[in-house]
């Protein structure tokens, strides 16, 4: 863990002090992730994640 965000996600706090949200496009994202791991499909999953984690650095880090 990183010091002192023991209790959530690194991206997640980012954009929780930078009080954005990326409102359609995360929920897509989110959509896509979901259907990836009901479809068992790991490889899919993984990329779609990394990407999504990847997509919310950078929108955060636009807006700090």
């Amino acid at each position: 863990t990183v010091t002192g965000v023991q209790t959530c996600a690194l991206p997640i706090c980012y954009q929780m002090l930078v009080l954005t949200y990326r409102g359609e496009i995360a929920r897509q994202e989110h959509k896509a992730l979901f259907d990836a791991a009901m479809a068992r499909d790991s490889a899919l999953a993984r990329d779609l994640l990394t990407r999504h984690i990847n997509n919310g650095l950078t929108h955060t880090l636009e807006y700090m």
